[in-house]
C-alpha cells in the first residue's frame, strides 16, 4: 500500500492510496478537508494536518475497504460513522506527537 497526502489549500487534501492486488495496482483518490477548529479539537495543534489526514486513512482502512470510503468528506465526518474516531486520534497524537 502507498498513501500520498496532497496538500491542496489551507484546509484541503488529496489524497491517492495505492494497492497492489495480483501483480496490478489499484487507485483510489480522496478528498480531505481538515479546518483549523478539526485540528485543534482532534490534535491540540500538535500535529499538521497531513500528518493527521494520514492517520485519518489508516483508521478508515483498518475498518472498511477503499471502495468503501466517500470521495470527498471532512475529517470530521469519519466521527459520525465511527464514534471512536476523536478518541482514536487524540491516543493517536498523544503517541506520535513530538
Amino acid at each position: 500500500m502507498r498513501l500520498t497526502i496532497l496538500t491542496r489549500g489551507p484546509d484541503d487534501f488529496g489524497v491517492v492510496l495505492n494497492l497492489e492486488e495480483q501483480h496490478r495496482t489499484k487507485q483510489w483518490i480522496y478528498k480531505v478537508t481538515v479546518s483549523d477548529d478539526d485540528l485543534a479539537r482532534l490534535a491540540d495543534n500538535r500535529v499538521d494536518k497531513e500528518n493527521l489526514v494520514e492517520f485519518a486513512i489508516n483508521f478508515l482502512l483498518e475498518r472498511e475497504s477503499p471502495v468503501e470510503i466517500m470521495t470527498s468528506f471532512t475529517i470530521m465526518t469519519i466521527a459520525d460513522y465511527f464514534p471512536e474516531f476523536v478518541d482514536a486520534a487524540r491516543q493517536w497524537v498523544d503517541d506520535n506527537a513530538a
